[in-house]
């Protein structure tokens, strides 16, 4: 029953039925050789065929190919079945080999040829393929039946000769005969069905067929002719060169040459030659690839075949290459196509090349210029847009927007094979599109090599892609562009400083890469890659120089483009590090600054691989290695880093690892101590240290002073002598806002040291006061002052210490303690100290706020000096100038500091007391000249920042000056929050100071809302705006000093707000004028005027009374006459200034 039916269905050829009948075949036959006996057989042979030995399944499908041998409709579902069971048809493949080849030429060529003939056609093909391979899979393996069994040895010589082979090394299937057959046929329908290849998605698996029926590896060769080719070429210039089709027989030219023969090309170079001439002029990127790709072919073909090199159409070639190289670069037309044939025919073009190096430099330069532009404009884009989100939208501009291109199979000699498995059509149409960006960052992502090819790198036919063209050619030739190297080399490093595209930044470092590691050629030369190495450390991270990439950095994290670019950047670093070529070479100075960098990297194993390499090469010795890190190693460039943490890093590594704990100890301890290293501890610790600069800070501070008992006299007078010219270089500028900061760590660590190093008293005052290293540099300079011990020095008596080296630290350490207004340590300092007894007695007074009677001490004291009496150093009658100056002031003698800083050139004294005394409306060119004469300290300070700040507000209002006085407001504000930083975490007296400029500051800001109602304060809108000032004046009423500040706070704060009032009433004064003006005319009455017609001036007796009712409320009832209630409400708001003169005057006098 199960014969009579799968035989029923074998002749089951109905169109309608056709679908089911295959599904029942497919479900039948995998069962039938195990429901039917092998041995079984059709009850009569077949055509006279040995099928007597076959089984009765295989019969009846024979028998029915036969019988309808002249209906393809008949058989096309047997086709449909054996060409789907590969495998259960493989041991009786011999019996329909003759008639599936001989039915392809029906399902292909014919007219009634249709989608699915034609992919039944390509399954057939595909077949014989299947059997080969299984064929050559199982070899010498004894042969099986389809359920698995093993066949006896007469069984399987019975069906190898049922097949037509004596063994399986001389099986028949794939003979010359019937390949030749299979590829001409595909070649036919390849080359002359158009609407097979470009209109349906048969056109790449055929294609695919094709190039696994020419593979040379698999297959003798073939020596097929070019018939099909010149007949396609024909039709297509008849079609007027369709770039479609132009593409699409190129491509199939290109899998045929792919696997020719040199004989071959020899035979048929004309006809190649004629078709790429052809082609040529195609204004087509991707059919110009296939053509460099077969120009690639054919010029390696002549240059190793002399005959054929000496052939005439071998000249006209490459004459006609060469012209219309030359023309397109002249004209600057068709620049990719252009690009595509030199690097195809560049390394056989000789002398030649000579003459299309300055076109292709200009070109460099245009490609370079236009990328570099558009990469900051993307980059500022995405810096107004808050970032981009992705690293690919982060690192490609617009100059790579995307270009669709239909994906080709790389046809070209790096590619290295013939594309056949390319995801591609043929036609060109339904390729996918392709970013070349994109692909180069997700080879990146993926961890592999960017690949220096055309075929790596070049998907598209953007300005990208024509850049990356220019760069890999030059980059083959570099060693042919003679002079116009160096330009060449100008241009890369145009790039690597500019350009934000991570891409072509990739690109860039893996030519740089191969040029350093792996180029044989001298050139670039050492100079040239040290300079093309050195401009790349803007790839790192917090590095200067970074091309605008640090907002995509961190818009992308560790993860992205950016971040690869650092990681490989520095590992190329560590290779050439690594390399003995290298060794002390230009190459190796120029990348010092990278190497520290790399120490420094945010990824841990590289880091660990940087402090590794740069310990093996540096001494085992503590004492040698620590005075080499301090002294000899510079560390400018990453000074605005806490660098310390590598000193300790390496200074841990040379500790002897494999030392026990215990016997250090110098006990016995337990048995795990007895197992535990000195390296189990100090490499964690030297791992630490680099991740927190805080705990690294305080590691070196604990482990400094055991390193220094350790060392020998010589020894530390080395390690001292190299950290005073440490300390001394100008490069720690760039960490002195930093905490901790690598001047504070070395100056604890000094501090902790017994005994402590001496260090210059200057230097210590000038780090102390520049780093933030207060209390350690004072700590030194007292020590130097009293001896280590902490005692003064033997038989010192007071003047004895203020000659050599003592002096200099008594003059650093009073420096110290007046600028962190340290008083109660200043006068003790001195105290000891002075000569005069005046001067002792100033100092008790001050101490006791006795003001008056120190300047008088002070007085006395200078004219007891001048007179003679006694001799004087410069630096107590300094001292006695300086104080006397801070005494006048805390006495508010403004007018004599007035005159004194007049007839005695002091700028910054006389502006303090002009602060006070004069009108700043009247006297700014005065003030702004003064600005300008102030020493150069005084005028980087928060004050005159102020003043500067002040006179920018009273000048008027106006966009240009509202701008100039935020910046003002600005950099003073900056200014405050920079000294507030240099200041020590402990609070000081200098803190209550700063604080006091703070709100000063602050209250100029709220001054500027005062001065613009002020502006636009009239009569009639008055007591709108007098509300309006109201609560900014209420909450300067709330803002007061605390009781216990100095006088010269309250005064610079009473003499601010004076200011602001005075503003206040040159504004409001005029309209009580106006006011009792307007109320006479009322009343008929006439206004009375003075005698230059300007409105007279308030009486004399309101301001007592205006002052009178400051303490009360605002509105000043009575206190101005008028004639009527509204006239009094509109002067009592007029009076605004003076009433809040009189609060702060009274305030501040109780």
């Amino acid at each position: 029953i199960i014969l009579q039916a799968y035989s029923s269905l074998l002749k089951a050829h109905q169109v309608e039925s056709r679908f089911l009948v295959r599904q029942a075949l497919d479900i039948l036959l995998p069962v039938l050789p195990i429901r039917l006996a092998s041995g079984a057989s059709a009850s009569a042979g077949v055509g006279g065929d040995t099928a007597g030995a076959l089984p009765a399944w295989v019969v009846l499908a024979k028998r029915v190919l036969i019988d309808n041998s002249a209906s393809l409709a008949h058989t096309t579902h047997v086709y449909q079945l054996i060409a789907g069971h590969a495998k259960i048809f493989f041991p009786y493949r011999a019996q329909f080999a003759s008639n599936l080849v001989g039915i392809l030429q029906k399902m292909c060529l014919t007219h009634s040829a249709t989608t699915e003939t034609r992919t039944l056609a390509l399954d057939i093909i595909d077949l014989f393929l299947q059997w080969h391979a299984m064929l050559e899979a199982d070899g010498d393996a004894p042969m099986r039946a389809t359920n698995g069994a093993e066949l006896p040895a007469e069984t399987a010589d019975s069906d190898r000769k049922a097949n037509g082979s004596a063994g399986p090394g001389l099986d028949s299937l794939m003979s010359e005969t019937r390949r030749e057959t299979i590829v001409g046929l595909l070649l036919r329908m390849l080359c002359l069905v158009f609407d097979f290849a470009l209109k349906s998605n048969l056109g790449p698996r055929a294609l695919s067929l094709l190039t696994q029926y020419l593979d040379s590896t698999r297959w003798p060769a073939m020596h097929l002719r070019l018939t099909f080719f010149e007949r396609s070429m024909q039709q297509i210039e008849a079609q007027g060169m369709n770039q479609q089709l132009v593409q699409h027989i190129l491509t199939v030219l290109a899998a045929v040459t792919q696997q020719m023969q040199p004989v071959w090309f020899e035979e048929y170079f004309g006809v190649l030659a004629g078709i790429v001439r052809k082609c040529m002029a195609v204004d087509s990127g991707q059919v110009q690839k296939i053509v460099a790709a077969l120009l690639r072919q054919l010029y390696g073909q002549a240059a190793s075949n002399e005959r054929l090199a000496a052939a005439a159409v071998v000249a006209d070639l490459k004459a006609h290459v060469e012209a219309t190289v030359s023309k397109n670069l002249a004209d600057n037309t068709n620049t990719y196509g252009t690009l595509l044939t030199l690097h195809a025919i560049g390394e056989y073009t000789g002398e030649q090349f000579y003459s299309y190096i300055a076109p292709l430099m200009k070109l460099v330069q245009r490609y370079t210029k236009e990328h570099n532009s558009q990469s900051a404009g993307g980059a500022a884009a995405a810096a107004a847009q808050g970032g981009s989100s992705s690293a690919a939208a982060a690192s490609a501009p617009a100059l790579q927007a995307s270009a669709s291109a239909s994906s080709l199979p790389g046809l070209g000699a790096e590619a290295g094979g013939s594309g056949a498995g390319s995801g591609g059509g043929t036609n060109g149409a339904t390729g996918r599109a392709a970013s070349t960006a994109g692909d180069i960052l997700h080879v990146v992502a993926a961890g592999g090599d960017v690949a220096l090819t055309v075929d790596g790198l070049v998907k598209g036919e953007t300005a990208l892609d024509v850049l990356l063209l220019l760069l890999l050619l030059l980059r083959d030739h570099i060693a042919r562009l003679g002079d116009q190297r160096r330009s060449f080399l100008t241009h890369v490093i145009q790039l690597v400083e500019r350009s934000s595209d991570a891409a072509v930044l990739h690109v860039v470092l893996a030519m740089v890469r191969a040029w350093v590691l792996d180029a044989p050629e001298v050139f670039p030369t050492i100079k040239e890659k040290a300079m093309l190495m050195s401009s790349m450390m803007g790839f790192v991270q917090g590095a200067a120089g970074d091309g605008g990439r640090a907002g995509a950095r961190a818009a992308e994290g560790d993860g992205g483009a950016f971040a690869a670019l650092e990681r490989r950047y520095l590992g190329l670093v560590l290779d050439v590090y690594s390399d003995a070529r290298f060794t002390r070479s230009e190459l190796t100075m120029r990348l010092e600054q990278a190497f520290l960098a790399g120490m420094q990297s945010g990824d841990s194993a590289m880091r660990a691989r940087f402090i590794g390499t740069f310990d093996a090469h540096m001494p085992a010795a503590l004492a040698v290695r620590l005075a080499y890190l301090l002294e000899t190693q510079s560390w400018e460039s990453v000074a605005a880093t806490f660098w310390l943490q590598q000193v300790l890093a390496l200074a841990l590594a040379s500790v002897h690892g494999q030392a026990r704990l215990a016997a250090l100890a110098g006990g016995s301890g337990s048995s795990s101590e007895d197992t535990a290293t000195v390296g189990a501890v100090v490499q964690p610790l030297a791992r630490l240290v680099q991740l927190d600069a805080t705990l690294a800070h305080g590691v070196w501070v604990a482990l400094f002073p055991r390193v220094w008992r350790a060392l020998g006299g010589k020894q530390q007078h080395d390690v001292a002598s190299g950290a005073i010219r440490l300390l001394a270089r100008p490069y720690h500028q760039a960490q002195a806002a930093a905490r901790p900061n690598v001047v504070q760590a070395l100056l604890d660590g000094f501090c902790a040291c017994r005994p402590a190093p001496r260090l210059p008293p200057q230097l210590l005052r000038y780090l102390g006061q520049t780093y933030g290293a207060w209390h350690a540099a004072l700590q030194l300079l007292e020590g130097a002052l009293l001896g280590d011990g902490g005692s003064a020095p033997a038989g010192g008596s007071a003047a004895a210490a203020t000659g050599g080296a003592d002096s200099g630290a008594f003059d650093a350490a009073t420096e110290l303690y007046a600028a962190l207004a340290a008083q109660h340590y200043f006068s003790g300092a001195w105290q000891r100290q002075c000569q005069y007894r005046e001067s002792g007695v100033a100092l008790a007074y001050e101490q006791l706020d006795e003001w008056g009677a120190a300047q008088a001490a002070y007085e006395r004291a200078q004219t007891k000096a001048r007179g003679g009496v006694l001799p004087f150093s410069e630096a107590e009658y300094a001292l006695w100038e300086a104080r006397w100056v801070e005494a006048t002031r805390r006495l508010q003698g403004w007018d004599t500091l007035l005159a004194l800083g007049l007839h005695e050139a002091l700028p910054d004294v006389e502006l303090d007391a002009a602060w006070r005394v004069w009108d700043w409306g009247e006297r700014a060119p005065h003030v702004r000249q003064l600005l300008k004469a102030a020493p150069a300290d005084y005028a980087a300070a928060p004050r005159a920042r102020f003043y500067e700040a002040f006179l920018a507000l009273a000048r008027g209002q106006g966009a240009a000056k509202a701008a100039d006085f935020q910046r003002l407001c600005k950099d003073g504000v900056r200014a405050c929050l920079q000294q507030w930083n240099a200041l020590p975490p402990v609070g000081t007296p200098a803190h209550t100071a700063l604080l006091h400029m703070f709100q000063l500051m602050v209250e100029l800001g709220d001054a500027a809302s005062i001065y613009a109602s002020l502006a636009a304060t009239k009569a009639d809108n008055l007591e709108a705006k007098s509300a309006d000032l109201k609560a900014v004046l209420q909450t300067w009423r709330e803002r007061l000093p605390s009781t216990s500040d100095p006088i010269n706070v309250w005064s610079d704060l009473v003499a601010w707000r004076q200011h602001v009032f005075k503003a206040i009433n040159d504004v409001y004064v005029p309209f009580i004028t106006q006011q009792a003006v307007a109320s006479k005319a009322g009343e008929g009455g006439d206004a009375s005027t003075t005698g230059d017609g300007s409105a007279p001036k308030p009486k004399a007796a309101a301001r007592p009374k205006a002052a009178a009712g400051a303490n009360g409320d605002d509105s000043g009832g009575g206190s101005a006459p008028a004639a009527s209630a509204s006239a009094s409400a509109l002067t009592s708001y007029a009076y605004r200034g003076y009433h809040e003169m009189a609060w702060i005057t009274n305030r501040f006098a109780h």
